[in-house]
């Protein structure tokens, strides 16, 4: 392919971007024999084509997700939750990596007790009348600021503000596993295989934790003239990062160890 071709991908932010250049830059110095590889363009999160960058190594699948460091951002958003029926929701799942989703909404489910903590300590708080019929969902609705202000002191928001960590990232090899993704870039780390070596490289397995960070913040501020106060809204912020525990022998953003990788 052609280098003006290969150097030019949408969409990531720009560090993430900038690291996948890097390596397809490293890639093409490498010069390895049949090694053909292409960028996916795709904006953003996709569950779209396979891996970030989708390779061929002597007609064998070789497909790579790059991430641009050990602790690299799975995404962020808000989540909707409905305690009462189960249900919970990614505002913009555009932004999240679609491995990551179990994980959020995991994370997210295993709030309900401080929910609730907060919820009947708000409902003690002027005016009662405004907060009597609080549902049991994030976003619960308008909250008088003096109340949200007076919880926050209470030590009401520290269980949200939390990280939730996932030892097991089993889902996040099957997700790339489905898409035909094998093989995972993490900057700082280097590369490892997901799942399975399916081209035999003799590169380390994945060994990681997903850490979930947290943030259940008020969300705006406006008067009410029934209650002559002023409310505010409440979002819950989610944002995820995978956290590598090991570090391979070979990585994909040098063109020296690269060679190595494949006995040059």
């Amino acid at each position: 392919m052609r280098a003006n071709e290969l150097f030019t991908t949408e969409g990531r932010n720009d560090g993430g971007l900038q690291y996948e250049n890097n390596v397809l830059k490293a890639l093409a110095a490498a010069q390895v024999p049949g090694l053909e590889f292409k960028a996916d363009t795709s904006a953003g999160f996709s569950n779209q084509g396979a891996g970030d960058v989708e390779a061929t190594y002597n007609g064998k699948n070789f497909n790579i997700e790059i991430k641009s460091g050990a602790k690299d951002q799975m995404g962020g958003t808000s989540i909707r939750a409905d305690f009462d029926k189960n249900v919970f929701e990614i505002v913009n799942i555009e932004a999240v990596d679609p491995a990551a989703v179990p994980y959020y909404t995991a994370a997210v489910e295993s709030k309900r007790e401080a929910f609730m903590d907060w919820k009947a300590f708000i409902q003690q708080q002027e005016p009662v009348e405004l907060h009597a019929k609080m549902p049991n969902t994030i976003p619960p609705g308008a909250v008088a600021k003096d109340a949200w202000t007076s919880a926050k002191s209470q030590g009401l928001l520290v269980p949200f503000n939390a990280r939730e960590q996932f030892d097991n990232v089993s889902a996040i090899v099957q997700h790339y596993n489905k898409k035909g993704v094998y093989y995972i870039q993490l900057g700082g780390a280097g590369l490892f295989y997901l799942g399975k070596d399916d081209i035999g490289l003799g590169v380390p397995p994945l060994e990681a934790q997903m850490q979930i960070e947290f943030g259940f913040r008020p969300a705006g501020s406006k008067p009410n003239r029934q209650y002559d106060v002023r409310t505010v809204g409440a979002g819950y912020r989610c944002q995820g990062r995978l956290m590598s525990k090991i570090k391979s022998p070979y990585t994909l953003d040098n063109a020296e160890s690269i060679r190595t990788l494949f006995n040059m």
